[in-house]
């Protein structure tokens, strides 16, 4: 996939339905990707609308599933919206046949503007930290967008991310699942799926991270 910096300013999202404060005054569900996130229920997940990121389209596979994924494996779960911003994780045939499955089953998906046309469908948003009308990037740290669909408050964490859609949806009220501060060597324990090399990639700020999710999540 092409990689192009003019997708930077161009709004993809100017045709779509309008979903800024679609669910107002529900309740939702955050789904971090943390070791925790072992231990919750499958109905629990299925209780409230929800939003997820990354690899949660592995949770309740099992491992011999995962290991063929996503050859002849059926989603067990799929969060109602889905959203993935890293470029390196979006930039292959490979990696979009890897999130393929969640985009059919979710309600909405949020998907970086670099990337975004391979991805290109109605229910899919274009997202970025660059807003597509100035050209300016939002503050890392200190930026909360309330309108994430023209430029996001990154934070470092895909968490943070998940917040600001959710609140642009208009749900008022956020359970979260799966956001764990404290990890081990192992490097089986930094997300609720095993270490498996097809997601590895470089240290990432002195720690192991996942090419599919970091353990920022």
């Amino acid at each position: 996939m092409t990689v192009n910096q003019k997708h930077l300013m161009t709004d993809f999202n100017k045709n779509k339905e309008d979903i800024h404060n679609k669910y107002q005054g529900e309740t939702g569900l955050l789904i971090a990707n943390g070791p925790s996130l072992r231990s919750v229920p499958l109905d629990f997940l299925r209780k409230y609308k929800s939003i997820g990121t990354n690899n949660i389209y592995l949770y309740n596979l099992t491992d011999e599933e995962i290991d063929r994924y996503p050859n002849n494996v059926e989603l067990k779960f799929s969060p109602n919206f889905y959203t993935i911003l890293g470029i390196d994780q979006l930039d292959s045939e490979e990696d979009l046949s890897y999130i393929r499955p969640v985009l059919e089953f979710c309600e909405y998906a949020f998907i970086n503007r670099l990337v975004y046309p391979a991805y290109d469908k109605d229910k899919v948003y274009a997202i970025h930290s660059i807003n597509h009308e100035t050209g300016k990037r939002a503050n890392p740290k200190q930026t909360f967008s309330f309108e994430p669909l023209k430029t996001l408050g990154i934070g470092y964490t895909n968490t943070y991310i998940m917040l600001q859609i959710m609140y642009y949806l208009g749900f008022t009220k956020l359970y979260i699942v799966g956001l764990d501060n404290d990890y081990g060597a192992d490097p089986n324990q930094l997300h609720y799926y095993k270490n498996d090399p097809r997601f590895a990639c470089e240290p990432y700020m002195g720690r192991t991270a996942h090419r599919r999710g970091s353990n920022m999540v």
